[in-house]
């Protein structure tokens, strides 16, 4: 069963969250439109982002992250401040 989680955010990142299957929803809200990145981490440290997982977010948007290795950290980032991010993982 997935779990809804409202992460906290911290000016254009977002905390770190654990991809339970192979596929997430995730939902971002910015305080301008910007580019939307998805970083990804197998300790939970070492962050690095996913170069072809790029979306445009003028307010709100959904969208599904999908073909990841279970197990694995992801978060969000973006060039302008996120105002909340909720992640069904």
């Amino acid at each position: 069963m997935s779990n809804l989680i409202l992460l906290s955010v911290a000016g254009n990142i977002s905390e770190k969250f654990k991809i339970n299957g192979s596929t997430a929803v995730v939902k971002v809200s910015t305080t301008a439109s910007a580019a939307v990145y998805v970083e990804t981490s197998v300790d939970g440290v070492n962050f690095s982002t996913v170069d072809d997982v790029v979306f445009t977010v003028d307010g709100e948007k959904t969208f599904n992250l999908c073909d990841f290795t279970p197990g694995q950290f992801a978060r969000i980032s973006a060039d302008a401040y996120l105002e909340s991010v909720k992640v069904l993982a």
